[in-house]
């Protein structure tokens, strides 16, 4: 069974075309797989449920989830994850930047033995069609940078909202998930790192709908706050592990 988990905060202006899109998508697998779609409410207060009225109780696999206030992407994503009942779960962003085409990539690098398929933007072979403005891009080319300096994680890109994995290796590491804002992807990257996991890294297209909930300089510094924390924490479970490379940052 294959289970989207879509977080929304304050998206309904995307539920409508967002729901037609993956029931499509979903529809096209045929018998390959079973199906669910659940959406994760993150303290919305635009009413999510309305927006939903024409699926929830009528089409069996659209689901709705709540968080009881707004805690973050990644509180949102694990709560999807939780309630899921795939042995196959993906999530993308509400705006659908990357098409819920893109997940036949990831689920064949499932199929081929990876844990955990990363969808990336910034992998040679990746199309971008619609380009992020020019702070956001700067922004995150300077991210990406800090996270391989201070992670040595080899992924081009860890933050991209299009991602699959099988549920057996990788639920623990949502069960145990304490990253709630948008740093959660690294925390999951470093875990299944740990633990020896496969993760492989897919080329994608991507059309960048300028929906992003981050805010560049509170949110930047959250989330590097977050990196610095999550990679002291995983340096010092390696073996002869050391904090001292991470606090000269």
């Amino acid at each position: 069974m294959l289970s989207v988990v879509i977080p929304i905060r304050n998206g309904t202006a995307f539920i409508q075309h967002t729901t037609e899109a993956v029931l499509w998508f979903l529809d096209s697998l045929g018998t390959t797989y079973e199906s669910e779609l659940i959406f994760v409410s993150d303290g919305c207060s635009d009413q999510p449920e309305r927006a939903l009225e024409n699926w929830l109780g009528v089409d069996s696999r659209v689901r709705l989830e709540h968080l009881g206030k707004h805690c973050g992407k990644g509180a949102a994503v694990r709560k999807g994850v939780l309630a899921a009942r795939g042995d196959r779960i993906a999530f993308l962003d509400v705006d659908l930047s990357a098409r819920p085409e893109m997940l036949i990539r990831l689920l064949s690098a499932l199929d081929r033995g990876a844990d955990f398929a990363c969808g990336s933007r910034h992998h040679e072979e990746a199309r971008i069609t619609v380009g992020q403005g020019l702070v956001r891009a700067s922004l995150g080319r300077l991210f990406r940078v800090f996270v391989r300096a201070v992670t040595h994680l080899e992924l081009l890109d860890t933050q991209c909202g299009c991602k699959a994995f099988i549920r057996q290796p990788m639920l623990p590491i949502f069960e145990q998930m304490k990253e709630q804002g948008f740093a959660f992807d690294i925390e999951l990257l470093l875990e299944a790192r740990h633990r020896n996991l496969v993760i492989e890294e897919i080329p994608i297209d991507w059309a960048d709908e300028s929906s992003s909930s981050v805010r560049a300089v509170r949110d930047g510094i959250q989330m590097l706050s977050a990196l610095i924390r999550l990679a002291i924490r995983d340096r010092t479970r390696r073996p002869g592990g050391t904090t001292e490379s991470v606090e000269k940052l």
